[in-house]
């Protein structure tokens, strides 16, 4: 059974995804494309309720050739 989702906590990585939504102002996640491959590895049961780091997402770029215009 998994514990309930921290916001503060990437899904994948299980580190810290510095997102600002929560403390009220603008995030670099606003402003960034989130390859859907990469959210589709997000557990359905937390879809929604957490942010991936900046850290997985540029490892998921990297790793896949994928780059931010």
């Amino acid at each position: 059974m998994r514990d309930k989702p921290t916001k503060s906590i990437c899904p994948l990585c299980q580190q810290q995804n510095k997102c600002a939504v929560e403390q009220g102002s603008d995030c670099w996640c606003m402003n960034t494309n989130i390859p859907k491959p990469l959210l589709e590895q997000i557990p359905a049961e937390i879809k929604g309720q957490t942010c991936i780091c900046l850290a997985c997402v540029k490892k998921f770029e990297q790793e896949h050739g994928i780059s931010q215009a």
